[in-house]
């Protein structure tokens, strides 16, 4: 009896993991149609649909993949996740929507590092100097990126506008 349901959940895992990835192809062709509505690039300017259709490519590759592997592979390992696994699960959900919250009040060079820093820390990465190197290091990152080389504005807050 303990053999079949083994084998059970290995079918369950191989169908979950063909139907998420099929729905990835659905949203992923979705997005590259939408995004041949956005305005065509201009100059040295790659286009506003660039970066979609590069994403959704990928999405469908990787999903296209994911398929593959599960019809190849003959044993999917299955794990169940305890009790602790889930409440990370539930804490780092609930952090993500005070981050965003956050976002509003105090902006994302303020927000983003408490954010990332208490991620770290709900999933045991405990070394206090590099949890506050990495959050201020990744928070850096994508300032400069965004903030400076794409001339994006991020969210600056209530309190620091």
């Amino acid at each position: 009896m303990t053999w079949f349901l083994i084998e059970v959940k290995k079918l369950l895992a191989k169908q979950i993991d063909i139907s998420i990835s099929l729905a990835l192809i659905v949203i992923g062709a979705i997005i590259i149609h939408t995004s041949r509505s956005f305005p065509g690039a201009q100059g040295a300017d790659v286009g506003a649909s660039f970066f979609p259709v590069i994403l959704s490519s990928l999405l469908i590759f990787l999903s296209l993949l994911l398929i593959l592997t599960s019809i190849k592979n003959k044993s999917v390992e299955t794990r169940t996740a305890g009790k602790s696994e889930w409440k990370k699960v539930v804490f780092g959900m609930a952090l993500t929507f005070i981050y965003f919250i956050l976002l509003i009040y105090l902006g994302y060079v303020a927000a983003t590092p408490i954010f990332l820093a208490a991620m770290m820390w709900i999933f045991n990465y405990r070394r206090i100097v590099q949890v506050v190197f990495w959050s201020l290091l990744i928070t850096g990152i994508i300032y400069a990126c965004f903030a400076m080389l794409l001339q994006v504005p991020l969210p600056s807050g209530v309190f620091f506008s």
